[in-house]
């Protein structure tokens, strides 16, 4: 990781609890529900059908094209069906949360209170391994929908709580559409697993060569024996931006996949001397 530390935001995190959590899209974006310290997270700051899943293979085609504004009506028509037709992108956040010392506590009793988001096919979240008032979260979704459809059960989850001002900072979360299939059922937290939320900030010239890239460490990642996940997208507003969630079975794991051919490739790419990275 030593290659691209002033260009990369990630987190480390071991699941200590078989926590769940509920999202509520009020400003301050989410409400936890049962946790833990559910995690250990190590930060570093500053600092994972494809094609049509990104905003382009290419940063001009993607910029170059009409507007909305120069597409008639009938190419509107057509272009309203196309997106009704089309099946829906999974989606997903990381999302990062600094709670206040003396808030510590009661953060952690509301989120002990709370169910799972009905329509979360995945819910982690977890607590910094150095901080213990710093939590970060990762949840998936069918599509973007599901994250943005508001449920009427959410009252009775501790929004007062989140509009007290029990924060140190505003939350950071970061929406972004998964370059590949998410998973066909809810996924529940396992205990002890070690856990990443990554941001990666791409140049335009470095994007192709990104993809597959990541496309070949995610390909490897998926057949290591403890490696659990390897989830990555690209911000749904800020072109170039891609967001990672990563689990594995134990330290172990991780240190197994940096190890791996996959993962040596990922390196020589962070290495270059002209760096692939910057920031937005």
């Amino acid at each position: 990781f030593f290659h691209f530390t002033l260009f990369v935001d990630f987190f480390i995190f071991i699941i200590q609890h078989t926590a769940t959590i509920a999202t509520m899209h009020l400003p301050l974006l989410i409400n936890l529900s049962a946790v833990l310290p559910a995690v250990g997270f190590t930060s570093h700051v500053p600092s994972s059908g494809i094609s049509s899943r990104l905003w382009s293979s290419s940063s001009s085609s993607a910029r170059d094209g009409p507007t909305h504004e120069e597409l008639n009506d009938e190419q509107l028509k057509q272009l309203a069906e196309l997106a009704a037709s089309a099946p829906p992108v999974p989606f997903a956040v990381n999302i990062a949360y600094d709670v206040k010392p003396d808030r510590r506590d009661e953060f952690l009793q509301v989120m002990k209170n709370n169910d799972l988001e009905p329509k979360a096919i995945q819910s982690v979240v977890g607590q910094d391994v150095d901080d213990a008032n710093k939590f970060y979260v990762h949840q998936q979704f069918a599509s973007k929908d599901d994250y943005n459809n508001p449920t009427t059960y959410m009252e009775k989850f501790g929004i007062d709580f989140f509009q007290s001002d029990p924060f140190g900072r505003f939350p950071v979360s970061d929406d972004f559409e998964l370059c590949h299939d998410g998973h066909d059922e809810k996924v529940a937290n396992v205990e002890g697993t070690v856990c990443l939320n990554v941001q990666l900030c791409i140049k335009d010239e470095h994007r192709e060569e990104f993809v597959e890239v990541i496309q070949n460490n995610k390909a490897g990642s998926d057949k290591e024996a403890l490696c659990m996940q390897y989830s990555w997208g690209e911000s749904v507003s800020t072109f170039g931006r891609f967001h990672f969630h990563e689990q594995y079975v134990s330290e172990q794991g991780l240190v197994e996949h940096t190890e791996g051919d996959h993962f040596a490739v990922w390196e020589k790419f962070a290495a270059k001397k002209d760096s692939p990275f910057e920031r937005p």
